[in-house]
């Protein structure tokens, strides 16, 4: 595997700023926490059971983001900006909606939630804390919901660093309120919820800003591309999104119904068990942070690739970010397995935790590796919109995880039984997504990637004077003497050695291997220049190699190679 690859610096430019968004997204109900904690007991639980119930009510409807991202990048790399306009504009009624919707749900059924989550009207000072909260905060519903698909859609146009400036931006705006409503004010946990709510509106309406300015690039985001059709027209072009959308709203709901059964499953084993659980899972939630904007690159670039039909291209990139992420993976759980002897001690100063939190430890580490993968497999078909065969393939591996959770109580397996069938659930979700990727008749096939190499390297050399005269096609094995260049490239300075196709525009594809003087001599883009006696080859980018005009007669071409 090279060191580098071309694909590196547009994985980077998008990964870093995606990181960065990704951790810095937690911190509004962090820096609540931290500021409603110096209240007492009863307000900072009133604030946990809401951070648990507006994460549950919202991370079902991630798939406004992530259906977004791979329809609108296809179709801006297809050249069809009115498309992408359309599905943004489709996007953005239906979180309107929806978030309308969500809003009157959590304040209708504000009483019945929080009995849901523990926090009835027995629970005295702590339910009425809760309830305005909550009251306050689902107003910022259809913010949250159009944020996401601003997310979604700045994705699809490869811009990661708009969405950090905003999150960052939305975290500024609860910071000075917070000081202001809860500390100048004394407004307690209804100042949080101010703040917060206030934090989202602003992002929302960042968002839908910068929108419009992008809406050149969108097909000028007309409501009359949707509005203005006729229903049964506006249905039928609704209906890939509603499709895409329903298929990862499915996948989330399963997996996210898994993970709840794996919690509620170690709180029956007890306080410890759950507490020691809950300690190990924030080890996973802060590898797939980071792995997640690996995954997030791949969302956009692989569908970018196949918008453009570039199948080799798109199976390159992902290739590629295999290797990133997994890579990743291995760094982490070596980084987790050094630490192993003191993390336990950092969550909990509790002997029976630390200790049970060493017997789980391991596994959950050696599982990081696995669980990158899964992470930018997963990114890799969202970009390639395989939502469908996703969401069945969550069903079958949540199905295996879900039968071992069942069997832990019965049969005594414990907290190692519970993080067992974790793993399963991860290993089986390697298992259905790999398989997916090497499917021929799947999104991504191996087969035409290769069929379109072929194509693209043939059997023949061309020899390119650099002022644009005929040249004639030398086969391998022919050296390249002055009978057989053009004449037009006598006397000239360098003559061009182009391979057909883009030979030599990324590491991944193919390269003319040079012998010149016995000396093997690689050609291809972004390499140093490299010397063979006298400096002879030079990379030249996407149109080929420079190959100096009086060493042509000593330069055979020999053979193409894979890297």
């Amino acid at each position: 595997m090279e060191g580098s690859s071309p694909h590196d610096s547009a994985i980077l430019a998008l990964a870093v700023p995606a990181m960065l968004a990704l951790a810095a997204d937690p911190l509004l109900s962090i820096v609540d926490t931290i500021f409603v904690g110096q209240a007492g007991a009863d307000p900072l639980a009133a604030l946990g059971v809401n951070s648990a119930l507006f994460t549950m009510s919202f991370v079902v409807f991630n798939f406004l983001a992530t259906a977004t991202t791979p329809l609108v990048a296809a179709s801006l790399a297809h050249g069809d900006k009115d498309k992408a306009g359309k599905v943004t504009v489709q996007a953005l009624l239906l979180a309107g909606v929806l978030g309308m919707g969500l809003w009157g749900g959590l304040a209708v059924g504000a009483e019945s939630a929080l009995s849901l989550m523990g926090a009835g009207p027995e629970t005295g000072a702590m339910h009425d804390m809760a309830k305005d909260f909550l009251i306050i905060r689902a107003a910022a519903s259809p913010a949250v919901l159009l944020a996401t698909v601003g997310q979604g859609v700045f994705r699809g146009l490869q811009d990661m660093r708009t969405p950090l400036g905003i999150t960052l931006g939305a975290n500024a705006i609860n910071l000075g309120l917070d000081m202001l409503l809860i500390l100048g004010l004394g407004w307690g946990v209804s100042g949080a919820a101010t703040a917060t709510c206030a934090a989202e509106w602003a992002a929302a309406v960042a968002y839908l800003a910068l929108l419009w300015q992008r809406r050149e690039a969108l097909g000028g985001l007309r409501l009359d591309s949707v509005l203005g059709e006729r229903a049964a027209k506006a249905l039928q072009d609704f209906m890939p999104f509603l499709k895409a959308g329903g298929a990862v709203l499915m996948r989330t709901a399963v997996l996210l119904g898994t993970k709840t059964l794996a919690s509620a499953t170690a709180a029956r084993l007890g306080p410890v068990p759950i507490a020691s659980h809950q300690v190990v899972s924030q080890l996973w939630l802060l590898s797939s942070l980071l792995i997640d904007s690996v995954a997030i690159a791949g969302q956009a670039l692989v569908a970018v690739e196949l918008g453009r039909g570039d199948v080799k291209a798109a199976r390159d990139v992902s290739n590629r970010l295999l290797q990133l992420g997994v890579g990743l993976g291995v760094v982490l759980a070596a980084g987790f397995w050094a630490g192993e002897p003191f993390i336990p001690g950092i969550f909990s100063s509790d002997a029976a935790v630390e200790a049970a939190v060493q017997g789980v430890l391991p596994l959950a580490v050696a599982m990081l590796p696995v669980n990158a993968a899964v992470y930018v497999l997963d990114g890799v078909l969202v970009g390639a919109s395989d939502f469908k065969f996703m969401a069945g393939a969550m069903v079958v591996a949540a199905a295996t995880a879900v039968g071992l959770l069942l069997g832990v109580e019965p049969l005594g397996l414990g907290l190692e039984g519970v993080w067992g069938a974790m793993a399963v659930l991860m290993v089986s979700r390697m298992a259905t997504l790999a398989w997916r990727y090497q499917d021929p008749s799947g999104p991504l096939p191996p087969q035409q990637a290769r069929q379109q190499q072929q194509d693209e390297v043939s059997s023949l050399i061309d020899v390119e004077p650099l002022d644009g005269s005929s040249s004639p096609s030398i086969g391998l094995g022919e050296p390249l003497l002055p009978g057989n260049a053009p004449a037009a490239a006598e006397g000239t300075e360098q003559a061009v050695l182009k391979g057909p196709g883009r030979l030599g525009a990324c590491s991944e594809l193919p390269y003319v291997e040079i012998e010149e003087f016995g000396s093997p001599v690689r050609v291809g883009r972004g390499r140093r220049t490299l010397l063979a006696n006298k400096a002879v080859v030079h990379p030249g980018g996407a149109k080929g190699a420079f190959l100096h005009q009086e060493q042509r007669q000593h330069a055979v071409a020999k053979s193409y190679k894979d890297e």
